[in-house]
């Protein structure tokens, strides 16, 4: 189970995602279910405020077994998002979105790196990608540092950069706790700064 609440601020508009929840069952070797939905806060200019419940994500989660070169693990993550969300409040989309993401991660001592590659369909728009990167290190027992990269492209019209830094510590082998510090740069809006924390518990 994961659990975590997010604050985003864009000019005058703040939201709030408290919280935002997600599950995970691993309903065979390697394949994993994840879905998850929230619910949010906007405060937009002049105080007014509006509630609502996000969309329901749909995500699995597929390592790939045997992939060579065997110093690197292989996932295939693809993910449906449903326009389950209230649009009245701004906390739905429009249409159903789809992302068929690739993960490539290599592991050496205390350094671990990510690498994200992703095809992704938006309603209304051609077909987009998303790239990214992600460095973590373990600078103490449990405890671990990152640094996250991320460029996306949902459309030809539409693109934005996100650089975020972040923590992660195993406080059990049942229990982690993480948070960040996020920033997004749009073409055609204000950049947005974010805050997030959260936990994860594993019940087997």
């Amino acid at each position: 189970m994961k659990a975590q609440s997010i604050r985003a601020r864009a000019s005058h508009d703040v939201h709030w995602s408290r919280p935002a929840l997600g599950v995970g069952w691993e309903f065979a070797p390697g394949m994993e279910a994840a879905p998850g939905t929230g619910y949010g806060v906007a405060d937009g200019h002049g105080g007014h405020r509006l509630h609502g419940s996000h969309d329901m994500k749909l995500a699995l989660k597929w390592e790939l077994p045997d992939v060579l070169p065997a110093s690197l693990d292989w996932a295939v993550e693809p993910e449906i998002v449903l326009p389950t969300g209230s649009r009245s409040a701004g906390m739905g989309g429009e249409g159903t979105d789809i992302a068929v993401p690739l993960r490539v991660s290599r592991q050496q001592e205390r350094m671990l790196a990510t690498a994200r590659l992703a095809w992704v369909k938006t309603p209304g728009e051609d077909a987009g990608w998303s790239a990214g990167a992600l460095v973590e290190c373990e600078t103490a027992p449990a405890l671990w540092l990152g640094l996250e990269l991320l460029h996306e492209a949902p459309g030809p019209t539409e693109a934005f950069r996100r650089g975020s830094l972040g923590f992660r510590r195993e406080h059990s082998p049942r229990l982690l706790v993480f948070g960040a510090l996020g920033r997004s740069r749009r073409r055609s809006a204000d950049d947005e700064h974010s805050v997030r924390v959260g936990f994860e518990y594993a019940f087997n």
